[in-house]
């Protein structure tokens, strides 16, 4: 351990392990932000060719799509630009890249976890009113 070059980061020193651990949580998130790309442009034209076949009838359908589509390529934006600034301040030894790469996947990661709370909270809700509502009718 001794002998392996370090850089210094937060105050701390980056050892060679840690900064492969950092570089492969950078190429993953890149990895993940690309296919999550590619899945929103394959459901965007599974869409339009829906769209096209039975036209306007679910407006609702649309709009939430839409919503999601958003969401998904503004948190995925958000994880590749993190992805390229851990990398690029690992390269470069640059704090403040680094830092930016490390706020953005924290920002991410936060977001993700809210929108799991919410989906989670709102299917709990379903659940119990689904079972409200059966009991209710003798089910």
């Amino acid at each position: 351990m001794e002998n392996e070059q370090q850089t210094s980061i937060f105050n701390f020193e980056l050892d060679s392990t840690s900064k492969a651990h950092l570089q492969g949580i950078a190429q993953w998130a890149k990895i993940n932000a690309i296919v999550a790309f590619v899945s929103v442009g394959i459901s965007l034209v599974q869409t339009v060719v829906l769209f096209s076949k039975y036209g306007s009838a679910n407006s609702a359908g649309m709009t939430s799509g839409l919503v999601g589509w958003v969401i998904s390529i503004l948190l995925n934006v958000l994880l590749l630009n993190a992805s390229n600034n851990i990398t690029k301040g690992l390269a470069n030894a640059d704090q403040n890249t680094f830092n930016k790469g490390l706020g953005d996947f924290a920002r991410y990661l936060r977001v993700i976890g809210i929108i799991c709370i919410v989906v989670a909270v709102i299917l709990g809700l379903v659940i119990l009113f689904a079972l409200i509502f059966g009991a209710a009718r003798g089910f």
